[in-house]
Parts: C-alpha cells; structure tokens; sequence
C-alpha cells in the first residue's frame, strides 16, 4: 500500500513537470510568434516607407526634369495707370454740385419731368431748358459718367486682347462716339421735323430726350463709384439693368408724346423710334457680340 501511494505520488510530479515544461514551451513559442509577427509588420512598414520615399524622390526627380527642359517664354507685364478714372469722377462730381448748388430749383424740376409729362411742360414754360446755362454741366456729366460705364462694361465682358486701344485712350473714343451720337440723333430728329411739318411735337419730344439725358448720366454716377472702389461685377448688372429701364421709360414717353398729337402721323412715329431709337441699339449691341465677346 505504502509503495503503491509513493508510485502513484511519483507519477503526479512527473505528469506535474511535464505539464509546466509544456506550458512554457507554449507561452516561449507564443512570444516567439508575436515577436515574428511584430518584425514581420515592421518589416512591411519599412518597406512600404521605403516605397513611399522612392515614390516622392521620383516625382521629384521628374519635376526637376520637366522644370529644367520646359522653356520660359519671357513676356510683358501689364501695368494700367486708372488715376484718370478719379479725375473723371472728381470733374463729374464737381459739376454735379455747381449745378446743384446755383440752379437748385431747375434741378427739382428736371427730376419732375423725368417722373410726369406735365412737369415737362411746365418746364418748358419757366424757360427753355436747352438755353439753359444747366444744361451745359448736366450734359458734360452724362458724356463723362455714360461713357465710363460703358468703359467698365467693355472691360469686363471683352477680352482685353480684341481691344485696338486701351485705358484712358479708349474712353475718349467713347466718349467722341457718344457725343457724335446724341448730336446726330438731334440733327436727324430736327431735318426729319422739317420734313414732316411737326415742329410743335419735335420740339416736346427734344425736351424730353434732353430730361432724359440728364437723369441718365446723374444716375449712372454713383453706379461707377461703386464699380471702381468696390470691385464688384454685382453693379455691372445693376447699372445695364438701370440702363435699360431708363430706355425702355424713354421709348413709352416718345411714343406718348407722338400719341397725344391728333396731326402726328403714325408711321411717321413708328419708323422714327425703328429707325433713330432702336435700330442704332440693335446694330451696335449685335456688332460688339459678334466681334468682341467671348463665347
């Protein structure tokens, strides 16, 4: 019994050793494992490291080589001088106040015409407005201030390049372009009165255009300051929308004024206003669409 319980110990310390040595043969091999495993991750980072460094060294290396055999074409730099865009705003500014200043009642009144008909009238009996000494400064604002416009539109939606002049060179030639348009418009509405016999319509109608001519350049004034100083294309828009609207009121008051005359022929109306008042718009816009935007 004795040696049966001494064998049997025996066989416990034996199945006992066993099992710790295979134990820490299992935990010695895991840690062996996770060790292999940690060099073998190490192993791919460094490499796809190694993959990113020769990637960047070879991009760089290409763009050296592009940078060296690409040619650099030397050019001019465009300098604009735009100091004579402040002169014309301080000589627009300036009249605007002389005139404001000295004939403030006519000015009120010609605001009044451009809103109603009859104050129009009662204009023209206080005086007539195109020997008026305000209408001098009043017209020279509307050249200048117009004409800017006109400039700042160009610039914007033409391309610079199709342009045979530039800065201030070309604002003069709108500006002559304007003045020989305003008077050889008055010059054919005066012949064509002759023509017609309607002396008494033409003249209404001359007064008008005169009314309109005024608020047109007073209005487009400050649509130009803000072009200018706050650089955005948003008053553009404003400023053509504005443009249009002042037209658009223009045409419905000469037609009414052609209306109102029992004696007035018609026709006589309707091919003025095609041929003086629309078709010289058509043309232009069309001749700047087709050889100066960009599409």
């Amino acid at each position: 019994m004795t040696q049966d319980t001494s064998t049997t110990l025996q066989n416990i310390y034996h199945l006992k050793d066993t099992f710790v040595v295979k134990v820490s043969l299992l935990s010695s091999d895991s840690l062996q494992a996770k060790k292999n495993n940690i060099q073998s991750e190490d192993t791919i980072i460094a490499k796809k490291s190694d993959s990113v460094v020769t990637q960047k060294n070879l991009k760089k290396f290409i763009t050296i080589k592009e940078n060296i055999s690409r040619e650099f074409v030397p050019y001019k730099i465009k300098t604009a001088n735009n100091d004579w865009i402040l002169g014309v705003i301080i000589i627009c500014v300036t009249l605007y106040t002389f005139a404001h200043a000295f004939y403030h009642k006519r000015i009120i009144q010609i605001y009044s015409a451009f809103v109603g008909r009859h104050f129009a009238n009662q204009l023209n009996r206080e005086g007539n407005l195109f020997n008026d000494r305000i209408s001098i400064p009043l017209f020279i604002v509307f050249i200048l201030s117009f004409s800017l416009f006109l400039t700042q539109s160009f610039i914007y939606f033409v391309d610079e390049d199709k342009l045979f002049f530039q800065g201030h060179v070309y604002y003069l030639i709108i500006c002559l372009l304007l003045t020989v348009y305003w008077f050889g418009k008055t010059f054919l509405i005066l012949l064509f009165s002759k023509i017609f016999r309607t002396e008494k319509t033409t003249k209404e109608y001359l007064l008008n255009m005169l009314i309109f001519t005024a608020v047109t350049g007073v209005v487009i004034l400050p649509i130009n300051i803000l072009i200018i100083y706050l650089n955005s294309d948003l008053f553009i828009y404003i400023g053509i929308v504005i443009t249009y609207l002042i037209l658009a009121f223009w045409l419905i008051r000469g037609f009414i004024i052609g209306l109102s005359y029992k004696n007035y022929s018609y026709l006589h109306l309707f091919i003025y206003l095609c041929s003086l008042e629309i078709l010289p718009l058509i043309v232009l816009t069309k001749m700047v669409i087709k050889n100066y935007f960009l599409y």
